[in-house]
């Protein structure tokens, strides 16, 4: 079975499941694997943005939908998260890293980033998973 078809089998499985209320036989690792591949973007639903926490520990950030308020997330090592509030198409992630200020970045809907340590700037950084 190849990438398609397994997303495709995987979505109707979840279709199946949401209107039958039977147990979900397909893995959530797996899903959220097939969530973090690039080359799947299409999974992302509109305003949303996905972010994967590949820091080593855990990641405290702010996260502001587009003209909303700040929320302050924490994240643990390797946990890949979806945020939305349902209308916006842009958010807004500011992560500090002690004595050297914080990143401050635009995101934009159905897409995906990955929150990382720059080891050359010596700061928490954040990049967006590019379709390959």
């Amino acid at each position: 079975m190849n990438q398609t078809e397994k997303i495709l089998s995987a979505a109707a499985t979840v279709v199946a499941v949401a209107a039958t209320g039977a147990a979900c036989p397909v893995m959530s690792a797996e899903i959220m694997t097939m969530l973090v591949d690039p080359e799947l973007s299409y999974l992302v639903p509109p305003e949303t943005v996905l972010i994967h926490n590949a820091t080593g520990g855990e990641i405290v950030f702010s996260l502001a939908p587009q003209g909303g308020e700040a929320a302050q997330q924490r994240m643990r090592d390797g946990e890949i998260r979806q945020f939305s509030d349902g209308v916006s198409i842009t958010y807004v992630i500011e992560i500090p890293t002690a004595g050297r200020g914080a990143v401050r970045y635009r995101l934009r809907a159905e897409k995906r980033y990955q929150v990382f340590w720059n080891a050359t700037a010596q700061k928490w950084d954040v990049v967006e998973l590019e379709p390959r």
